[in-house]
């Protein structure tokens, strides 16, 4: 995510935030449709949906009587934004960016089903800010993607991990015109790519890695 304020469904959501224990967040939805009650609710990982706050007009009240949103929304068609997303650095943890690699498909996987999966791997990033995404010659590629729902804590390096997979037919990638590029957006840095590229080299296919 970026600094700037994203728009969804008429919503415009606060950017995502990072904070040190004590300071203080603000977070801002704004909405087009005017409707005069808006709900705030609260993620967790692995958790659903936890309705917090309720906002009428510029009023903010907590709402820790209703344990469902059908309490106060009455089963109404929601519109939901991106959403902010806040993490409050431990103390004695500094933000740190990933490092990337990506790995090519394996010949068993190749000879034995018949496709292809390139990996990409971030590591040692903090806090857990980030997106992975795919691009096949520069353009953007969702099909054959899977990447992990969370990220991984390792509590010895205190750092998070993440895998993203994308798998594509052979004949896709023992074409040598095709490039694969997984990029890696964290936090407020740009965005860091790492590709992998196919090349028939003295009668051979070879694995040719360029980083960028």
């Amino acid at each position: 995510a970026d600094n700037k304020t994203r728009t969804y469904a008429g919503l415009t959501q606060t950017p995502n935030l990072i904070l040190a224990t004590g300071q203080t967040a603000h977070l801002r939805c704004e909405q087009t449709d005017e409707h005069y009650i808006m709900y705030w609710y609260w993620l967790q990982q692995r958790k659903g949906l936890q309705l917090i706050y309720f906002s009428v007009i510029n009023s903010v009240h907590p709402c820790g009587f209703c344990n469902s949103p059908a309490s106060l929304c009455n089963n109404r068609e929601q519109y939901f934004g991106d959403g902010t997303r806040l993490t409050v650095l431990e103390v004695g943890l500094n933000i740190t960016s990933p490092r990337v690699a990506i790995f090519p498909p394996s010949k068993q996987e190749i000879k034995e089903k018949g496709k292809a999966t390139l990996v990409c791997l971030a590591t040692k990033f903090y806090p857990d800010h980030i997106k992975l995404f795919w691009e096949v010659n520069d353009a953007e590629r969702e099909d054959g993607v899977r990447t992990d729902e969370f990220s991984t804590w390792d509590e010895t390096s205190k750092s998070y991990s993440l895998t993203s997979r994308l798998r594509i037919s052979t004949q896709e990638w023992f074409n040598s015109k095709n490039s694969f590029r997984c990029a890696v957006k964290f936090h407020l840095d740009e965005i860091q790519r790492k590709t992998v590229f196919i090349c028939k080299c003295a009668g051979s296919w070879t694995h040719i890695y360029a980083y960028m």
